[in-house]
């Protein structure tokens, strides 16, 4: 496991702040990509919260594009509590969240159905959009607007896509069978 310190000045590629086999993390400016290729566990959880709070830190308000991919399991109960809460925590300094399936049939379903009881904490609805998508190039299309709405480092289709296509070709995610 590694955390990759944030640097001050980040280019148009993304900086990669956790890895490990299966799971990336990285951002550009102020918005995360968040490659899952394995299962969720409350320790994933944890690592996606201090890279959350680390970028909210540096910038104060975030967007974040997560991947699913390889048909990744959903996680058991203890993380899917530790992914609640991480939204929770984080949900008051989030512009907006797309979520990236990739696949089809009853595993994308289940997933939706997952990333849905995501975005309630208790009876209120978190107070960031999310939206669910079949590519990284639909993710992009709609991030892009919803992030450069509300925050002051505006971000392209274009520019995310490109980061996202990057990330997906990052070592740590081969180490699992796409």
């Amino acid at each position: 496991m590694r955390i990759v310190p944030l640097s001050a000045e980040q280019t148009g590629h993304p900086t990669v702040l956790y890895e490990e086999p299966g799971f990336v993390v990285g951002a550009m400016r102020d918005v995360m990509f968040v490659l899952w290729a394995t299962r969720a566990t409350t320790q994933t959880a944890q690592k996606l919260e201090q890279v959350g709070r680390s970028l909210i830190a540096a910038h104060g308000k975030i967007s974040s594009i997560h991947v699913a991919m390889n048909a990744v399991p959903l996680p058991e109960a203890p993380a899917r509590e530790a992914l609640q809460g991480v939204t929770l925590r984080l949900g008051a300094d989030t512009i907006a969240v797309a979520v990236v399936l990739i696949g089809h049939g009853f595993w994308a379903s289940a997933l939706r159905a997952f990333v849905t009881s995501l975005r309630w904490g208790g009876a209120s609805l978190v107070p960031f959009k999310v939206h669910v998508c079949d590519s990284t190039l639909d993710a992009a299309v709609w991030l892009a607007p919803q992030h450069s709405a509300h925050s002051s480092l505006p971000a392209s289709a274009e520019e995310l896509e490109a980061g996202l296509s990057e990330l997906l070709r990052h070592p740590q995610l081969s180490a699992t069978a796409r």
